[in-house]
């Protein structure tokens, strides 16, 4: 017997016992798994009707590889008429099945009850449908960013997974222009920095430029530089000295993470030798010095421990004042050089703070060095 002839019989044996198959009144996975070997349509849209979660998430998964119309028409009945959907009016387990379905008619069904404004738990609906691939479902998502009303969260489970679509292009770039919700308008430039058209990088520098939250212009920022803008540079640059805005200062450095170029560790050095209130700020200018494998870097956090001692350990010591350890994160990068730096900030001790002072003096002493420790407010034990 030939090889085509061995697969048209069995697929007419499969056919055969489907057609004679009895739905049966309960089943479980196994059941399940054999129904979709066999081809037995009646019991796997039954395992979208059973009491059990996992069972109906199944019965999905397997009914997303049944081409023929029950698949859709089980599910698209069972999605918010079934024993699942008596608490939210739709079945979470039965999204969760179809969550990878590149189907239009199966992803469809979702859609329709991810619409609706008056969802339960719409959140859960829309955040399932984000990896699904089907056509049907891509639109969705963008019609729901763009939905006027709808909860900011929903909004931005949907934008995030097709801001950086060149489908979507055109909506996002509204959403980023004009969008009353900053969390959104942010999202819009999180995504469209991965779309590299002129159209979209003007739309970014103007953001990055005049928006009027701090967290968008840091996403534009870092979306211009991920355009390979000339400028760019020179924008994160003097957002890390100027902006009013520790987010965008934060993400400007964070910009700068690893950088051999000499501009770039300079632009760092300025920020080190200026007051950051904000310890993120504090904590993302210790993080990125340390990644630049460059000598260059290393000195600048040897450099600027006598000015970080004496503006922030004014009132207590590293564990009172966070992000301040600066001689640690040196020593973290530059070791061998460690005590000669300590020693240094040490010789410059005018101006220090009690608590500076004892703070330099004790990492004089762990790493090998002699200096008296003088006993401060709190730290006298």
């Amino acid at each position: 017997m030939s090889t085509s002839s061995r697969m048209y019989g069995s697929l007419a044996l499969i056919f055969w016992m489907s057609a004679c198959e009895r739905t049966p009144s309960k089943v479980n996975t196994q059941d399940l798994e054999a129904a979709s070997v066999t081809g037995k349509m009646k019991t796997l849209c039954r395992g979208l009707e059973m009491r059990d979660d996992d069972v109906r998430r199944y019965a999905a998964e397997k009914l997303d590889m049944v081409t023929e119309p029950i698949a859709a028409e089980c599910i698209c009945t069972t999605l918010t008429a079934g024993p699942g959907a008596e608490k939210l009016g739709w079945d979470p387990a039965i999204v969760e099945g179809l969550k990878r379905t590149s189907r239009d008619d199966l992803a469809g069904c979702v859609v329709a009850v991810a619409k609706r404004a008056d969802l339960k738990e719409r959140l859960r609906a829309v955040s399932s449908m984000t990896s699904m691939t089907a056509p049907v479902a891509r639109q969705a998502l963008i019609d729901i960013a763009v939905e006027a009303g709808a909860e900011t969260d929903v909004r931005l489970s949907a934008l995030n997974a097709v801001a950086g679509a060149p489908a979507t292009k055109a909506q996002v770039l509204g959403l980023l222009a004009s969008d009353a919700e900053p969390t959104v308008r942010r999202a819009a430039a999180t995504g469209l920095g991965a779309l590299v058209e002129p159209d979209v990088t003007a739309a970014l520098l103007k953001a990055a430029a005049e928006d009027a939250d701090g967290a968008v212009r840091g996403a534009a920022l870092l979306g211009v530089k991920r355009h390979g803008v000339a400028e760019a540079d020179a924008m994160l640059c003097t957002a890390m000295q100027n902006d009013e805005s520790p987010a965008v200062r934060a993400v400007a450095i964070g910009a700068f993470k690893g950088t051999k170029r000499p501009e770039g560790v300079e632009c760092l050095r300025k920020a080190a030798l200026v007051e950051q209130a904000d310890p993120d700020v504090r904590a993302k200018l210790l993080m990125v010095l340390k990644s630049s494998p460059t000598p260059e870097a290393a000195k600048v956090l040897c450099d600027a421990i006598p000015f970080w001692v004496k503006t922030y350990l004014k009132e207590g010591m590293v564990d009172k004042v966070p992000s301040s350890d600066i001689i640690r994160a040196q020593n973290d990068r530059d070791w061998d050089k460690s005590l000669a730096c300590a020693e240094a900030a040490q010789r410059q001790a005018g101006g220090y703070s009690c608590y500076g002072k004892k703070y330099v003096a004790s990492w004089v002493k762990e790493l090998g060095g002699t200096s008296f420790e003088p006993k401060c407010p709190g730290y006298n034990d």
